[in-house]
């Protein structure tokens, strides 16, 4: 006779766990190598070594802690700190756009090297973690999406202009043109001369339609005369940290690549804005949990270790591919080749190539639209418009899913198929999802591939990942193709003499 299920609340018996197996969790905090802090502000390597710690180390938590602040600099003029009126601020997620490669070294030699670690992240972060994390993440990590169609939404400094907005706005007028705690506006206009007053202007900005919110949450957090702190955590780019477990004297390497070239990638304003704008870093450390067990936990860890027992691991190592520009209507392009471990998902994303100035949003990703930039107009160019209409994966000869996905830009706007396959890679990671429909086509459309069901002959010889991409017209290079694969990984960390040593 089967034993009957009960519920959980009805088990008299079987009383709530409750452990004590720390005594106190705190933060190392380490400062780069001597002379790479050097690069904090200009081009260069920052490295952070964690060697022979007498602590039991929590990396899954670990952070960048980054102090800065923000400057514009008139031509020839004095630096001066961005304000409001300005209409130029950081872009969603600036952090790791700030680096052009982040590798993490175990033991004695390299397990990831993530290159482009501003797009992959904002890539892994839409897949990976919930809708609530944009709420909780925005102030300390800077994730701020754009919203709506992602362009500016104007603050305008002029009183008379702003007078003019505020009444509009009353009476129920778009909101895109609305200055938000401008200090001449709270001087000299009766109706916002207090804070709650401002804030409700503010609200009703939120609520505008077509107001980029993201932005205007960005411009209220950075544009003032302060100073900053971002700590951006280092999961989940690295896939090293999936393995959520302490480790006891195993090596780091953390190497960050600075790059002060990539003002685009960082910063977004209006057209009008036509000054030098700078983020100076003054202090940036990398924060990692330290962990004291109890007592039985600790000699618990140390019979453990001195086993010498390897201990397993396993996570999903992350491959990223170098950007490839994309030239011609229909168009193929390898991922990786001679896999011979299990790829487990793919994710692609497409941008405009060549960034070249801060009037694009770089943190938005591609579907449809002009992809030539004209720097002398300021415009893009209405010649060069593209839509991405069909995608697949390719492994060796098995095409994942079976038919392309299809995207219609018709009255219709289909592109269901598209997103239905973002939606399951969420909840293939157990989060609800952070884009709904029209975020994903507005602003964040992201190709998601579930290729884990495999035939175990496909990796005999190795397998070749390929990209097979349709448009309606030749985006003759002026699209960058993205991808990052999630590799099934299954190693062990040596331990010798009680200490962990290596990763093999």
């Amino acid at each position: 006779m089967s034993t009957e299920l009960v519920e959980s609340i009805f088990q008299l018996d079987d009383p709530n766990i409750i452990t004590y197996n720390r005594m106190k969790t705190d933060y190392i905090r380490i400062a780069p190598t001597t002379g790479s802090s050097d690069y904090a502000n200009q081009s260069g390597q920052i490295n952070f070594e964690i060697n022979n710690q007498q602590y039991f180390l929590y990396l899954p938590e670990a952070f960048l802690h980054c102090e800065f602040d923000l400057f514009r600099k008139p031509a020839g003029g004095a630096e001066v700190r961005l304000e409001q009126k300005d209409n130029i601020t950081l872009e969603h997620n600036f952090f790791p756009k700030l680096f052009t490669n982040m590798q993490i070294d175990v033991g004695s030699g390299t397990l990831e090297t993530i290159t482009n670690p501003g797009i992959y992240d904002d890539m892994i972060r839409f897949v990976k973690f919930n809708k609530s994390y944009t709420d909780r993440a925005s102030h300390i990590q800077g994730w701020i999406p754009d919203t709506n169609d992602g362009k500016i939404t104007k603050h305008f400094a002029g009183t008379t202009t702003a007078k003019k907005t505020i009444k509009q706005v009353k009476q129920g007028a778009a909101t895109t043109n609305i200055a938000v705690n401008n200090a001449d506006l709270i001087a000299e206009n009766t109706d916002v001369a207090n804070p709650t007053a401002v804030e409700e202007v503010y609200n009703h900005l939120k609520t505008g339609v077509g107001a980029n919110h993201g932005f205007s949450k960005r411009m209220r957090l950075y544009n003032r005369n302060g100073h900053f702190v971002s700590r951006w955590k280092l999961s989940p780019l690295f896939g090293y940290l999936d393995h959520k477990k302490i480790s006891y004297q195993l090596k780091y390497v953390l190497r960050l690549t600075r790059s002060t070239d990539n003002n685009p990638s960082v910063f977004f304003g209006d057209t009008d804005f036509t000054e030098e704008v700078i983020i100076r870093i003054s202090k940036i450390e990398l924060w990692i949990p330290q962990i004291q067990p109890s007592l039985t936990v600790e000699a618990y860890l140390n019979r453990r270790l001195a086993s010498g027992n390897p201990i397993p691991i396993t996570y999903m190592k992350r491959h990223t591919m170098s950007p490839i520009s994309v030239v011609g209507d229909e168009y193929s392009f390898m991922i990786a080749s001679g896999v011979t471990k299990t790829p487990r998902y793919a994710v692609v994303a497409f941008k405009t190539a060549n960034n070249p100035s801060v009037y694009v949003n770089d943190a938005l990703f591609f579907l449809q639209g002009r992809t030539r930039f004209r720097p002398a107009t300021k415009d893009w160019d209405p010649a060069s418009e593209v839509q991405i209409q069909q995608i697949q994966l390719q492994l060796n000869n098995i095409n994942y899913p079976n038919q392309p996905i299809m995207m219609k830009f018709d009255n219709q706007n289909d592109y269901s198929e598209a997103y239905t396959e973002y939606e399951n890679m969420c909840y293939n990671f157990g989060v609800i999802p952070q884009l709904d429909p029209h975020d994903w086509y507005s602003l964040y459309p992201i190709f998601c591939f579930d290729c884990s069901s495999q035939n175990e002959d496909l990796k005999r010889g190795g397998i070749t990942l390929r990209v097979n991409v349709k448009f309606n017209a030749n985006p003759q290079g002026n699209l960058r193709a993205y991808a990052l694969l999630f590799e099934d990984n299954l190693s062990h960390i040596n331990v010798i003499n009680g200490v962990m040593t290596n990763i093999e």
